[in-house]
């Protein structure tokens, strides 16, 4: 097999936008976010090139921590796969994540991609967390107490969090199942890190720490969208904080919500309850250290 495994280039950029487009029903994100990752000091993009030189692959790793990497938009154009090109690809990123010093690698794979799952256990990753990737447009959720077909908002409010909330928030989510199931882990942006006191802290400074009495939440509002990358609560406070995320949408005129989260049953609960739809997937991780 005449392929070559270097470091990615600008000029890569169209032909993996060609072999990318039908990734999702809606496209892909890596061409667009190509540029930027190569322009980052903190990560390492690499890709498969046949004879012509035109990449047919690419995967990238990034540094979160000092400790930490995250592996990540791996993709194989589908004239080149199940020739174990995806492999010789982790390889690379495992070196260049070991030779930055970084002691774990993690990545995320959804639990219906039986091949990828059997792929990364074979090369020895074991799975550390199971999230849930919830989606509900706004609306279609069950109405449990209504007036005429009116949804009516639930108890509680939430309302932005000040900086000082932030150590009681995290003492409450490092105690309790949620971080248990998470393996202590959190995501921004799809990239998973191990969760800090001052994560919390950086985002009641950026204004996305929401407070209500039954927790707290770290939320963001994109053109439409209302999305929930956190949640600190207790077992019996859940659902109340769901239904508060719900509210706190309507608020936003958000047409949708989306929440990234470990399947820890008192919120997985509350969710299908409350009429959120979920994709399951799976936190594996991969020791680096000799």
């Amino acid at each position: 097999m005449d392929i070559r495994v270097r470091p990615g280039r600008p000029d890569d950029v169209e032909p993996i936008r060609s072999f990318t487009a039908a990734t999702f029903e809606w496209g892909d994100y890596v061409a667009d976010r190509y540029g930027d990752w190569l322009d980052d000091d903190r990560s390492f993009v690499v890709v498969a090139a046949g004879p012509d030189d035109r990449p047919v692959a690419v995967a990238r790793a990034v540094l979160v921590s000092d400790a930490e990497a995250w592996f990540h938009a791996a993709r194989v154009a589908p004239d080149w796969r199940r020739r174990g090109i995806g492999s010789m690809l982790g390889d690379h990123l495992v070196s260049w994540a070991r030779g930055r010093g970084a002691r774990i690698a993690r990545l995320l794979v959804e639990d219906w991609n039986v091949a990828a799952i059997a792929q990364v256990t074979k090369h020895g990753w074991r799975p550390v967390a199971r999230f849930a990737h919830l989606t509900q447009e706004l609306g279609s959720e069950p109405q449990p107490t209504s007036n005429g077909g009116r949804r009516v908002p639930g108890p509680e409010r939430l309302v932005p969090a000040p900086a000082a909330e932030a150590e009681p928030a995290w003492m409450v989510w490092s105690t309790s199942g949620a971080a248990a199931a998470a393996h202590q882990l959190y995501p921004v942006d799809w990239v998973f890190r191990t969760m800090r006191v001052d994560h919390v802290r950086a985002a009641a400074t950026r204004h996305e720490l929401w407070q209500a009495p039954s927790g707290w939440v770290i939320g963001t509002s994109a053109e439409d969208r209302w999305h929930i990358s956190w949640i600190a609560t207790t077992e019996v406070d859940a659902r109340r904080l769901v239904r508060a995320v719900i509210d706190r949408a309507t608020d936003l005129d958000a047409q949708r919500i989306t929440m990234l989260l470990p399947r820890w049953e008192p919120l997985m609960d509350a969710a299908a309850e409350l009429g959120f739809a979920a994709t399951p997937s799976t936190v594996y991780a991969l020791g680096l250290t000799e």
